[in-house]
């Protein structure tokens, strides 16, 4: 069975989003746990965004022949203030404290970045990548090594 870089990767930022959302919950109930589930997330993000900078982009922009302002660009500009928000909630979790607008301004942000790469960037990248590029970005992936806690 041969899989899409679409499918793949929604199907990784749903499962994200469930973690995220636990890891919400724990937060506003107070039980303690918020920081044990946001670091889970945190790592799976990283991982994620890992494998599209050092990964599926390169492969991309190098198939195009675009290196400046593509949408690749624009999305590892939003990485960037992804992980800015990680680093804040992280913070404030870490000091069991309770931050309710930083959580609603990372799934902001997440909402709008996931659209943008599942109903723009993955596609295109399903077409313009023969299903051996794609095969070799999923062995790729699997050859990364694992995030390092200290990555954000």
């Amino acid at each position: 069975m041969s899989m899409d870089i679409t499918k793949y990767f929604s199907a990784d930022h749903d499962r994200l989003d469930i973690i995220l959302e636990a890891s919400e919950k724990e937060m506003v109930a107070g039980n303690g746990k918020a920081l044990d589930y946001f670091t889970t997330f945190k790592n799976g993000l990283k991982k994620h965004i890992d494998w599209e900078e050092e990964i599926l982009f390169p492969l991309f922009e190098k198939k195009l022949n675009i290196f400046s302002m593509g949408p690749t660009q624009v999305m590892r500009l939003e990485h960037q203030k992804i992980i800015n928000i990680l680093t804040q909630i992280e913070m404030v979790l870490s000091q069991q404290q309770s931050d309710p607008d930083l959580f609603m301004a990372l799934k902001t942000l997440l909402q709008s970045h996931n659209i943008k790469e599942e109903s723009i960037l993955y596609p295109a990248i399903d077409e313009k990548l023969s299903k051996t590029e794609i095969a070799d970005i999923f062995s790729s992936m699997a050859e990364l090594p694992e995030v390092d806690d200290c990555g954000i």
